[in-house]
């Protein structure tokens, strides 16, 4: 710190320098922006449709005291205006006129005829964007204006029988990390106290890749090491708890994250991991969250600890700096695979992106529409093949690829207890779409991912679809797609792709 200016850019996902007096003369404003949330007179071509509604009720979203608003959503007025070019929409009191056309992003369409995708920019904005998937009672999707950044995402509420949306702009996020620092504010201007420890640590980052496709996700690997002399406790590795993760282009400007800002409950004695000196702290995370399009970008990544927290322990606090990497995006060549695969040890590969929306399940509704309800553990994934009677790709030219040709991949599960309807078979295969069979990665973000070892619990129904119910072993698929898998912990909790509840009352629902 130096000047009077305290830097905040490296300690979340919106980098901001906030003057200290500005701050402090600031807080009450930050803190009082509860606004009053009413219902709008409806309109027969309106999208969205304001509601009252209190969010602290909406978990993945009550950090939200600004920017934001809560509506119910028209899915087929967005349709028919989507048909005629333009959308017209209201989003926080601003009008855009939003040019769009269909974009199916799905492999198989028919899988999912009520699911629309569509892809455009702002009327009169030429380096804006948008893109939107709409169901049958949802309209999700995002405006990106080049300086200002509008989400639209669904909740697991409804309001007279419709699904609760939640609208908000990147200021709701730059908010909510304000207010966050300005409360820690003393603990960080003040010296270390007694009981925190002091130690020496180093932090990198190392992406399995430095050249990657246009829009590829790419794992990234981080190490923090314990360089000095003393053992010492450090916050496990946590995204936007414990590290935060920054591309800038060639132009210096910050790459939006476009996963949204996580909820999270305050840290304890179990979140800490004791470091040896000489020993390493590891975490993998993949590029998904930020849309990184041809060109040259430096990766970097920030692990910070503070105080504020229910720890008990003593621990390092302070904050570390990554090592800066250098990422180069290109186009994809459409060519030949065989021509383009490697024959020596260096090897790319292609990923094909698949991502799309899933109508929202209830607990009761997936009990209801599973044919065997179980839980047990991950015995054994399976290598990827191809929906073909070999396995095997059906063709080395990538445009030649069919809608219909996929990538699976076959889980083995050992059943521990079958909650709905039982099998005498102690082990069972459960079938997820994506992969990798060596060259081409098959990327579906609708699917649950599994671990070996890992405890679940799964809903699981027989498989419909025809290009690849009648392929390899019996299976089942998960119901719902991500959905439908909960992780199971010792002390009792099952944990979804967007809540965490108990066991036990998971169990009352099936």
């Amino acid at each position: 710190m130096s000047g009077g200016v305290f830097d905040l850019k490296t300690a979340g996902k919106f980098g901001v320098i906030v003057l200290i007096l500005a701050a402090l003369v600031t807080v009450g404003y930050i803190y009082g922006d509860y606004v009053t949330k009413t219902t709008e007179i409806s309109d027969e071509n309106m999208i969205f449709e304001k509601i009252d509604y209190d969010i602290k009720t909406i978990e993945r979203f009550s950090w939200m005291r600004s920017h934001y608003e809560i509506a119910i959503a028209n899915p087929e007025n967005f349709k028919k205006s989507a048909a005629n070019g333009t959308v017209k929409m209201k989003l926080l009191g601003k009008d855009f006129d939003v040019e769009l056309h269909e974009d199916s992003v799905f492999k198989n369409p028919e899988m999912f005829p009520h699911i629309k995708s569509y892809k455009g920019k702002v009327v009169g904005i030429s380096d804006s964007s948008a893109l939107f998937t709409v169901a049958n009672d949802v309209v999700l999707g995002h405006i990106d204006t080049g300086s200002e950044y509008y989400s639209i995402e669904q909740t697991n509420k409804r309001y007279d029988g419709k699904v609760v949306h939640v609208i908000y702009s990147s200021d709701a996020s730059r908010d909510a990390y304000l207010r966050n620092k300005i409360s820690s504010l003393e603990s960080v201007l003040v010296e270390l106290r007694p009981g925190f420890q002091i130690g020496e640590l180093n932090f990198t980052v190392m992406p399995e890749k430095t050249m990657v496709l246009d829009n590829e996700t790419f794992p990234i690997h981080l190490t923090l090491t314990n360089v000095g002399e003393n053992t010492i406790n450090v916050w496990g590795m946590y995204e936007q708890i414990s590290y935060d993760v920054y591309f800038y282009d060639s132009n210096g400007t910050q790459v939006p994250y476009g996963c949204g800002v996580i909820s999270r409950t305050t840290l304890t004695n179990e979140n800490l991991v004791e470091l040896s000196p000489g020993q390493s702290l590891n975490a993998t995370f993949d590029s998904k969250c930020w849309n990184l399009n041809n060109g040259t970008y430096i990766l970097n990544v920030v692990y910070h600890t503070s105080r504020g927290e229910s720890i008990t322990k003593p621990y390092w606090i302070g904050t570390l700096e990554s090592n800066n990497i250098t990422i180069e995006v290109v186009k994809e060549n459409v060519q030949s695979l065989k021509t383009t695969e490697p024959t020596n040890d260096v090897f790319e590969g292609i990923t094909i992106e698949v991502s799309g929306c899933l109508p929202y399940m209830s607990h009761e509704d997936l009990s209801n529409e599973s044919d065997v309800i179980l839980m047990g553990n991950i015995k054994e994934i399976l290598p990827s093949k191809w929906n073909t009677p070999d396995g095997k790709r059906p063709t080395d030219v990538i445009e030649d690829l069919d809608h219909n040709d996929l990538i699976y991949t076959d889980i083995v599960v050992n059943v521990d207890q079958y909650l709905k309807n039982p099998f005498s078979e102690k082990e069972v295969i459960v079938r997820t779409i994506g992969g990798n069979d060596g060259y081409i990665c098959m990327s579906v973000d609708y699917e649950p991912s599994f671990k070996i070892d890992e405890k679940v619990l799964l809903y699981l129904r027989e498989d419909t679809y025809a290009a690849t119910r009648d392929v390899g072993f019996e299976h089942f698929v998960v119901t719902g797609g991500m959905q439908g898998k909960f992780g199971l912990t010792d002390d009792g909790k099952a944990i979804g792709w967007s809540e965490t509840v108990s066991l036990e009352e998971l169990l009352e629902t099936i």
